[in-house]
């Protein structure tokens, strides 16, 4: 007796993460940036170079990835309308600088690590919900407490440690973990 025929596969509603890791990609599909309701996108592990600034126009996103890719420069009003987004992880491109990120009030996870940032945005501090954020493997080894953001520069890792402090010159970054700011 042969199998059931498998149901047909239904599109990924706006709602859905569209299955775009792992693609190979070198361009943001035109398709997916019609997709103006998308909460979650995950176009991390492909060769994308840019990303497109109609992205912003995403208001509902709730979480974006778009780690491992060679992205150096993000669009300055991406991050502009993301009033819900509570998960951005942009760890392994080749990002020097970050967008203004203030306007984001329910941040609560920013992934940084393995980019050639030097420094962080003094809008992160607007990010009250923040509890991780990592920057691990960037070029802000000589970054002292004067030169982050004043919420970062008094605040307290998970472990109580100073998160100034965590900055390690072999690794050239920072990690603050839960509670820190």
């Amino acid at each position: 007796m042969p199998a059931p025929p498998l149901p047909p596969l239904r599109p990924a509603s706006p709602d859905r993460r569209p299955l775009a890791a792992d693609s190979k990609l070198k361009k943001v599909p035109e398709k997916l940036l019609k997709l103006t309701k998308l909460r979650t996108l995950d176009l991390s592990k492909n060769a994308l170079g840019e990303i497109p600034e109609p992205l912003g126009g995403m208001v509902g996103m709730k979480q974006f990835n778009i780690a491992h890719n060679t992205v150096a420069a993000l669009p300055p009003s991406l991050f502009g309308g993301w009033k819900s987004c509570e998960v951005i992880n942009l760890s392994g491109n080749r990002l020097t600088a970050l967008p203004e990120l203030g306007g984001m009030p329910r941040l609560k996870k920013l992934l940084l690590n393995g980019n050639a940032l030097r420094e962080l945005p003094e809008s992160i501090g607007g990010c009250a919900k923040l509890e991780i954020l990592e920057a691990k493997l960037n070029a802000l080894a000589t970054m002292c407490a004067h030169s982050l953001p004043a919420p970062l520069a008094s605040a307290k890792s998970a472990n109580g440690a100073d998160v100034a402090a965590a900055q390690t010159h072999d690794h050239g970054g920072l990690q603050a973990a839960q509670g820190a700011v």
